[in-house]
């Protein structure tokens, strides 16, 4: 079973009272404690200071209250406060990076110095603590990535020290520059020089080079070399304006899968120390219900092949490939490499600033491959990449298909009548309403189109057209199919995804199982251990429209604590079957 957010329900709130029975009821809480510490994990840092563990002021020994500094006593560090949150938002790829902000108070330089080491150092590995004396305690790991601090007129220092998860630092890194593969060389057509490979686009294109024997006119087929799948291509096409990057004179062009790409990257990335072997990870993947129909709308760029069907645009352009997919769905998309090594030098050297350089995030440029799928699947494939700091706390990206990515089963039913005795402090419900919805509500307006949707919340407030009414969809698409199978052109592949947009439009419920509506309900309660991201409630005292319809998914979890007491704050983006 994939991972499937909404498929696990929330935990509900817990009050934690005084248990002596005589005061009751949310504000009268046990005391919160926090702690940061320096974690075990592995790490990329190996220094550390003398003090590895600052907490907030629970019990303390009298010998450990004051100590000298300067000829002044002072008292040792003190957590203070922590305030964490997360992106959250609208799109569940937000979820995935949270900051906790920890502020400490530091009276002595010495124990100053000890913190700056172990705790002011980039990247530093640690484990933060919140919990309820005697009760639970929640454990968030995380990643130094800032801090600063104020020195005070009475020489103390305020100190605030920023934490991210594990997949902050891997969303920045470069994977692509090679380090554990080894880098292979070939022969530059254009230059006739041997070339060395620096990222894993020129291994592609030396493993490519390698095969001697190419596929007929508007065929395909793939070869394994140096451990690498490459799909050749013979193309029937125009060679002016968009295809000028091709420069070959020769229409077989080399391809790779996503899930050789996204594997190949993994492999290159193994041996970085402190960060998983596996950073993509493909196996949690649901892939939507794909038919022939789905073909990419610009063959040049991407070939889908998930079913035989897909990849033929006719009997000039038969592209495919016998292959078994590896990769959970990703070995049936075949990427151009040209365009992969344009996208990357596009990141690496941006118009303005050729001579940069730099080196270019990973997960940026996953994002622009995943990007590219949507736009030539015509929306029926949305891939994304996700953090769940629970389940990914060492930092890999889970990669998933959007819309598959979610499903109801039985959510939490949060009752505003008992929550005072559960711990809940608020609740609150906000429109967030993307541009998107609101042309989908203007469109529906003007012609009924995207009405049936709207009329799943706001039942009975716009007109309706049923999808497809007075077209011939699949139709259209075949046609623009069986054209762009004749000889590739810019017109062809701007008709096809005209085309495949609307076919897919009007397959919406088929693609987009569920639906996410730019309505946020919040929660603030009893600070407790349990909530995680992707987890699905619901709210008794919800409108009547929506009641019924409607549940939460969880995209932001806020953690809070000051002066022994502690509040979790949980959002959760609406959501409803289609």
């Amino acid at each position: 079973m994939a991972f499937e957010l909404g498929n696990s329900p929330l935990p509900p709130p817990v009050s934690f009272m005084e248990s002596s029975g005589i005061a009751t009821g949310v504000g009268v809480h046990k005391r919160a404690y926090a702690s940061l510490q320096l974690s075990t994990d592995a790490s990329l840092v190996g220094c550390a200071g003398g003090i590895t563990k600052i907490e907030s002021a629970i019990t303390q020994k009298h010998s450990e209250l004051l100590k000298s500094d300067s000829g002044r006593l002072a008292p040792p560090p003190s957590l203070e406060s922590v305030s964490l949150s997360n992106d959250g938002g609208q799109n569940i790829e937000d979820a995935m990076l949270f900051q906790a902000d920890v502020s400490v108070k530091v009276f002595r330089k010495d124990d100053f110095d000890d913190i700056d080491v172990t705790f002011m150092t980039p990247r530093q590995k640690v484990d933060l603590t919140l919990g309820w004396v005697g009760g639970k305690k929640k454990i968030i790991k995380g990643e130094i990535t800032g801090f600063s601090f104020t020195i005070n007129q009475d020489l103390s220092y305020d100190v605030t020290l920023s934490i991210a998860g594990a997949g902050d630092g891997l969303a920045n890194a470069d994977y692509t520059t090679l380090r554990d593969k080894a880098a292979l060389d070939y022969e530059d057509e254009e230059s006739e020089k041997r070339v060395t490979s620096t990222d894993i686009f020129a291994n592609f294109i030396a493993a490519a080079a390698e095969i001697d024997t190419k596929p007929d006119d508007g065929r395909a087929d793939y070869f394994t070399k140096k451990g690498i799948k490459i799909g050749l291509v013979n193309h029937q096409m125009e060679r002016e304006g968009f295809f000028s990057y091709f420069t070959s004179n020769d229409n077989v062009q080399p391809y790779v899968t996503i899930g050789q790409l996204i594997s190949y990257i993994n492999q290159n990335s193994q041996g970085i120390k402190g960060t998983p072997k596996e950073k993509f990870v493909m196996s949690e993947l649901k892939m939507p219900p794909l038919d022939d129909k789905i073909k990419s709308a610009n063959p040049i760029e991407m070939i889908f092949t998930h079913t035989r069907g897909a990849a033929i645009y006719g009997d000039n352009a038969k592209y495919n490939f016998m292959y078994d997919d590896d990769y959970n769905g990703l070995g049936k998309i075949w990427v151009h490499v040209g365009w992969l090594q344009k996208t990357y030098t596009d990141l690496k050297t941006p118009p303005g600033k050729e001579d940069a350089g730099r080196r270019v995030s990973t997960s940026k440029f996953l994002k622009k491959v995943f990007d590219k799928v949507k736009e030539l699947s015509g929306g029926a494939i949305q891939l994304c990449l996700y953090n769940d700091p629970d389940e990914c706390f060492d930092g890999k990206f889970l990669v998933l298909n959007k819309p598959t990515a979610s499903k109801k089963s039985s959510p939490t039913m949060i009752s505003v009548a008992k929550g005072y005795q559960n711990g809940i402090r608020d609740i609150s419900l906000t429109s967030n309403l993307d541009s998107e919805l609101i042309g989908m509500a203007t469109a529906a307006a003007m012609d009924g189109e995207g009405g049936e949707q709207l009329n799943m919340v706001f039942s009975g407030c716009y007109q309706t057209k049923p999808a497809g009414e007075g077209e011939d969809l699949e139709g259209a698409l075949e046609e623009a199919a069986e054209a762009l199978g004749d000889n590739i052109s810019n017109d062809d592949i701007t008709n096809m995804k005209q085309a495949l947009k609307a076919y897919v439009k009007g397959q919406n419920k088929k693609f987009v199982p569920s639906i996410s509506y730019g309505l946020e309900c919040e929660l603030t309660c009893d600070g407790y251990v349990g909530p995680r991201y992707g987890q699905s409630f619901t709210v008794d005292r919800l409108p009547a429209r929506i009641r019924d319809k409607a549940y939460f998914i969880v995209t932001k979890i806020g953690q809070e604590f000051s002066a022994g007491d502690w509040t979790t704050k949980i959002s959760g983006l609406m959501m409803i079957d289609a």
